[in-house]
């Protein structure tokens, strides 16, 4: 018996037009909350009461289950990292990511805030990580070999001194967060038409901070198209008044 996994999640990968405007949907809804609960944010503020601002809004906007991670301070180096009764203290790092689901399709959305003016070390980060994707999103075409778009990325952060904390770029998504393609070396496979992914170049520096955004795109006939990053987008790290 041979398993029928890989050809049930490579069938996965490329989406139906119909699929494709839901998964559109779903995103702008869910980047369009982003910039929202960013803008509560200040001082004093709990993790927990930024992840119940997520609850209700997405909600409240037609989702019909979201999670999310929000991390401040030393825990924004947390790679998944739940909210607790932390406040948010000027200076922090903040990472918010939000997973929506509406009509069976999902969503996954990622930002890095800095709660006043980010430091040199932190902009210097940044404009590696942020760097290393547009290289990648250089290369999202059909035909494109998924392990050479995960090397395009290594070779990137190596080349300026970091390591990346993921062992893959970004994944497919669709009917499930995580799906076909997944963007590292292992995985044989190519950019096709209508294949939906995300790209989430991700930074941790343990104890002190980390440093995480993550869009959702769509390949076309002949590159990409963002299904979100352009509402709100994070190409600079995001600054709140502290």
């Amino acid at each position: 018996f041979v398993h029928a996994r890989d050809l049930y999640f490579r069938t996965r990968m490329v989406k139906t037009d119909e699929e494709v405007e839901q998964l559109r949907e779903v995103g702008t809804l869910t980047e369009r909350v982003m910039a929202q609960v960013v803008g509560l944010l200040k001082p004093g503020v709990t993790e927990q009461a930024v992840g119940s601002e997520i609850m209700n809004r997405m909600l409240d906007v037609g989702c019909d289950s979201v999670t999310y991670q929000v991390g401040s301070g030393a825990r924004s180096g947390i790679i998944n990292c739940k909210p607790t009764t932390k406040k948010i203290e000027a200076g922090d790092v903040v990472r918010v990511e939000i997973l929506g689901d509406l009509g069976g399709y999902r969503s996954n959305v990622t930002r890095t805030v800095v709660m006043g003016k980010p430091t040199d070390e932190q902009k210097e980060i940044w404009s590696i990580l942020i760097a290393a994707r547009d290289a990648c999103e250089a290369k999202l075409k059909p035909g494109q070999s998924v392990p050479d778009l995960w090397e395009t990325y290594r070779s990137h952060l190596l080349a300026h001194d970091i390591q990346p904390s993921l062992t893959f770029l970004g994944h497919g998504i669709g009917r499930t967060v995580h799906e076909e393609p997944y963007m590292t070396e292992t995985r044989d496979l190519v950019l096709q038409p209508n294949v939906t992914h995300t790209m989430e170049p991700l930074y941790m520096v343990p104890g002190r901070m980390g440093f995480h955004v993550e869009d959702m795109y769509r390949i076309t006939e002949t590159g990409f198209e963002k299904i979100t990053g352009l509402a709100f987008p994070n190409d600079e790290l995001i600054e709140v008044a502290a």
